[in-house]
């Protein structure tokens, strides 16, 4: 019924994304959210709580839900897959979500997959752990905000000091969320960091 909710919502749109992260930024009862009595808030808070319940109960049926969910456009459905890994601790799935290289930019998914990597990190191996590490400290591909940066400046190229304040802010977002795993010379690392950028305040948002 979410999927319908949604589908009716999108008809004669040209686009197809569900805005999830703009009328729920958190699957979890958080401040953030606000559209309480609509129906896709309603019917999303009790797909949340069925897959919670089933997670605990019965994990080798959630399991199958799972994977549907995280094949799903709608990326509501692949925050509530991530949001159930995380909270019925079903950890083989959250290492397959944490090693996939594309979900540590992937702003669709940016909430759960942030409190994931926060709180599921520690049940990677060494191996997984510095391969993760490594994605991280090489930083984002910038290339779609240099486009948007220069759209909006009649062409004008950043600087060399806009980029590497775009890498810096995104690889000290993803490395405070994991600052307690890390060794001192990551520590290290993440303050020279934070040196040029600040501190983020809630990089899960």
């Amino acid at each position: 019924r979410l999927k319908e909710a949604i589908n009716l919502e999108l008809t004669g749109k040209e686009s197809k994304y569900d805005d999830s992260t703009l009328w729920r930024p958190a699957i979890e009862d958080h401040e953030q959210n606000w559209c309480f009595d609509e129906p896709k808030e309603i019917l999303t808070e009790i797909l949340r709580d069925t897959l919670f319940e089933i997670g605990i109960k019965s994990p080798d049926k959630v399991k199958g839900i799972l994977e549907q969910y995280l094949k799903e456009d709608y990326s509501i459905f692949r925050r509530l897959a991530i949001h159930t890994i995380r909270v019925a601790n079903i950890d083989n799935y959250a290492e397959i979500i944490l090693t996939d290289k594309k979900n540590l930019d992937n702003d669709k998914i940016h909430h759960e997959y942030f409190l994931l990597l926060k709180e599921k990190f520690n049940i990677l191996n060494n191996e997984e752990q510095g391969q993760l590490l490594k994605w991280i400290k090489e930083g984002p591909d910038i290339n779609k905000k240099i486009e948007i940066y220069k759209k909006n400046r009649n062409n004008e190229e950043p600087s060399e000091e806009i980029k590497l304040h775009w890498k810096n802010n995104w690889i000290e977002e993803r490395l405070s969320m994991i600052e307690k795993y890390l060794s001192k010379e990551n520590i290290e690392y993440l303050e020279n960091i934070r040196k040029q950028v600040g501190k983020s305040g809630h990089p899960e948002f």
